[in-house]
């Protein structure tokens, strides 16, 4: 009985699917420990309030994009928007998109200069654009 064994053992130690199966699964647990220790409160929900001066200018940019106020299914549907925005807004920051990502970067600056009343012109140095860029995180 023991020569078997061993025999059984050697075997399945020589087994490629278990090798595959023992590294995936130390390979899940170390992105799991790294991602904790990456995102410490990935796991903790943050509030999203809608507070009433939020809800007061969506309802004004309803107004004056259509010359009326928003009906309540209208309005609750600018709501879910504002929500749905705002939860991709913070996981973006979450990742890090507005600091290594190109396009986030550029919409930053584009925004930045239309809240500012110009429109949009690619500065004209990379100075100028890093300012505006700084200006924006501000």
């Amino acid at each position: 009985m023991p020569v078997r064994w061993t025999r059984a053992c050697k075997r399945l130690l020589n087994e490629p699917l278990l090798h595959f199966a023992v590294l995936g699964g130390a390979l899940f647990t170390l992105v799991q420990f790294a991602a904790d220790e990456t995102y410490p409160n990935s796991s903790a929900p943050q509030a999203l309030t809608v507070t009433a001066h939020q809800q007061a200018q969506l309802r004004t940019q309803w107004l004056d994009q259509t010359g009326r106020l928003p009906n309540p299914k209208e309005f609750a549907a600018l709501i879910k928007q504002y929500v749905d925005d705002e939860i991709l807004v913070r996981e973006a920051i979450r990742l890090g998109l507005h600091l290594s990502d190109d396009v986030v970067c550029d919409r930053l600056v584009k925004n930045l200069q239309f809240a500012d009343g110009h429109s949009y012109t690619q500065p004209s140095t990379l100075q100028a654009y890093q300012r505006l860029l700084e200006s924006a995180y501000s």
